[in-house]
């Protein structure tokens, strides 16, 4: 199992949150990087957080960002089948897709299908970004959230082709604010 903790930041778009944590490129300009493409390194202090979400909201003026929110995260994420069975009995599972999208590798965070904010396709689950963060979770007892991701997880592999796999997330927005409406 890898464990991701620490700060990340994220920017609020209208019905799409795009996650950031802390830039790969250490001799590049900017601080951050999307969580998607920068294997999830988060930022380590509150004040490395405030200093980078300052820092992209100054280089993006000309965009419609309402806002900015940090947030403290926690992932615990199955990189072997041994690890997947971990997760029957958990809640708050995401799924975590690997792609490659114009040759980057991005790794997509993907939860359940939000009804408010429905989904772009037909896969049984929907981006992180889009369903504001909202991760599976067990309604019934016989369809638990380690099922329902494991569909998801079933049907990535079967439509895209791409490896996926599970992990457990706590995203805790600092501040109090609720990322949807």
């Amino acid at each position: 199992m890898r464990e991701v903790r620490g700060y990340v930041f994220l920017a609020h778009w209208g019905d799409s949150n795009p996650l950031f944590g802390k830039s790969l490129h250490e001799e590049g300009e900017e601080l951050w990087e999307s969580f998607r493409t920068n294997n999830f390194r988060t930022f380590d202090k509150v004040k490395e957080v405030i200093e980078a979400k300052k820092q992209y909201q100054n280089n993006f003026t000309d965009l419609p960002i309402r806002r900015t929110s940090r947030a403290k995260i926690y992932m615990k994420i199955a990189e072997t089948k041994q690890d997947l069975l971990e997760f029957e009995n958990e809640s708050e599972i995401i799924v975590i897709r690997e792609t490659a999208s114009f040759g980057q590798r991005e790794k997509i965070l993907y939860g359940p299908v939000n009804q408010k904010n429905p989904p772009y396709g037909v896969l049984p689950g929907d981006t992180l970004r889009h369903n504001g963060y909202v991760p599976f979770r067990t309604t019934k007892k016989d369809w638990t959230a380690y099922k329902r991701a494991m569909n998801l997880v079933k049907e990535l592999n079967r439509q895209g082709g791409d490896p996926a796999t599970l992990a457990l997330l706590d995203l805790n927005i600092l501040g109090g604010r609720k990322l949807l409406k």
